[in-house]
């Protein structure tokens, strides 16, 4: 049932971002976005080109939308770990009024590898191996989840593949034109940078991949600023104290580690024990 609903949700963003839209207006300025930035600010700088949709919830949504015929280039500006993405089909910024002197706590950019409708498999997975090493090559390091075992790369392509939860991979490791092909869709690598949390992840038209059919990919940039990243741990009723409640919250993901690893050891799998989780908020850390 998972990878059906991917699938419509992969369709969905196809024929939203190929419409025709008159709002999408092109301008000289560039696409910069970054997180911190008030969404004042970000619509300010970027109108008439962006468009605010104020969510009753509290949720300040600021979207762009361009489709493959006039994809654009989208800079995340984040220091020295700032990323140039092409082929660009929308963004969207949020910011929590909730929380709102965090401004833009989330952005996520969807995009193509090419502006063309199909690739090879084989030309895909190489233009995706440009987005993680750009990636890389700025600043961004692997991530492990703090649920799954602290393992590397094809040993954590390979326990994905052996597991029906969900499994972030190594950025480091670029899978084999044969590995590519059993990838799943929503496959993601998790990555952080000074503050920020970045997931990339893939998805393909057709949910199984066959070698000598091309198959249309879509990539989806996800940016969130570390109080957003692990407010994700609370549960949702204790938002606004979530601060409070995060420790408690990790305790069951350090637990699951714990079981994980100990079944990868008695595979003869090592355990990488020199890994450090990306550090926790600031404001938990003051």
């Amino acid at each position: 049932m998972k990878t059906i609903v991917f699938s419509v949700s992969f369709l969905l963003s196809v024929s939203a971002c190929t419409k025709t839209n008159e709002e999408n207006i092109r301008s000289t300025e560039p696409n910069i976005v970054k997180i911190g930035e008030s969404g004042a600010e970000l619509q300010k700088r970027l109108q008439p080109k962006i468009k605010l949709d104020a969510h009753p919830a509290g949720i300040h949504f600021y979207k762009m939308n361009w489709g493959i015929k006039n994809s654009q280039t989208v800079t995340f500006e984040h220091g020295k770990s700032s990323l140039k993405i092409d082929h660009c089909l929308s963004l969207l910024a949020s910011q929590d009024e909730v929380f709102s002197k965090e401004g833009i706590s989330e952005i996520d950019v969807n995009c193509v590898l090419a502006t063309t409708d199909l690739l090879q498999h084989e030309q895909a997975r190489h233009l995706f191996e440009g987005h993680l090493k750009n990636a890389l090559s700025h600043g961004w390091r692997e991530v492990i989840p703090r649920y799954l075992p602290r393992i590397h790369g094809q040993d954590m392509l390979q326990y994905q593949f052996s597991n029906d939860t969900f499994v972030t991979l190594d950025a480091n490791y670029i899978p084999t034109a044969e590995e590519w092909l059993k990838l799943r869709n929503n496959t993601s690598w998790e990555l952080y940078a000074n503050g920020v949390f970045l997931s990339i992840r893939i998805d393909r038209y057709q949910p199984k991949a066959v070698k000598s059919t091309p198959d249309a990919y879509m990539i989806f940039y996800n940016f969130q600023n570390e109080n957003n990243y692990y407010r994700g741990f609370v549960e949702n009723e204790f938002r606004t104290e979530w601060l409070s409640k995060l420790a408690s919250a990790l305790v069951p993901e350090a637990e699951e580690r714990a079981k994980r690893e100990a079944e990868v050891r008695a595979l003869g799998i090592p355990i990488d024990e020199g890994y450090v989780d990306p550090p926790l908020p600031t404001a938990l850390t003051r």
